[in-house]
């Protein structure tokens, strides 16, 4: 490069942010700037989602950023296995709310196929998808779960009624250890233990005499 022409670019640096801002500078006249300023641009492709675009100054330097383009497969997405293994242990910490777990994958930086965040719907595809599932929608007409019986559950196992486990439950005759619920879930789950079991049932025969 000529040596007039490096020193007329420096001063342009120099000068071009306070040019860049002014009112009377428009967006046709930045355009036609940087059709001088660029010697040319190099896209490459290094991920599904992921572009990289590298600028070419006609001083020889060069800038790199990167773009996300749309995809078509969530699954394509940078980093998707870790976003499925971070919705597993948000899910098993305790966090059942897909918005708040969603929320959270996005202020860590995850995203979705066509969005800069992750979505309420996405986190939901992936928790069904794994089996992630809330303790209500898992006690459907389930009588065991891993380890726990249901009302139904303990109630088979009894020979009685759902009815009467309920009362057990709700007046404490079923004592807090052997129980397990989560926050805001209208469901019980009973630990699935020899002596319990022993203990109701001699509460039933006594209830029948």
């Amino acid at each position: 490069m000529e040596p007039e022409l490096r020193r007329q670019l420096e001063r342009i640096s120099e000068e071009l942010p306070s040019l860049w801002s002014r009112e009377e500078f428009s967006n046709e006249h930045k355009k036609e700037l940087l059709r001088c300023l660029i010697s040319q641009v190099v896209l490459r492709r290094i991920a599904p989602d992921d572009i990289e675009v590298r600028i070419v100054w006609v001083s020889g330097h060069f800038t790199l950023v990167h773009a996300r383009p749309p995809i078509r497969l969530g699954c394509e997405v940078n980093g998707y296995e870790k976003m499925v293994e971070r919705i597993g242990s948000l899910w098993q910490a305790g966090m059942r709310d897909d918005k708040e777990i969603a929320a959270q994958l996005t202020k860590e930086g995850f995203h979705s196929a066509r969005s800069a965040g992750v979505s309420p719907a996405l986190v939901k595809q992936v928790r069904v998808a794994q089996g992630w599932r809330s303790i209500l929608r898992q006690s459907h007409r389930a009588l065991e779960l891993d380890g726990y019986l249901t009302v139904r559950g303990l109630a088979a196992r009894l020979g009685v009624n759902s009815a009467w486990v309920y009362w057990l439950l709700r007046n404490g005759k079923v004592e807090s250890k052997y129980i397990h619920s989560e926050p805001d879930s209208p469901v019980w789950l009973i630990r699935d233990d020899p002596k319990l079991i022993k203990k109701l049932r001699q509460m039933r025969l006594k209830r029948k005499h």
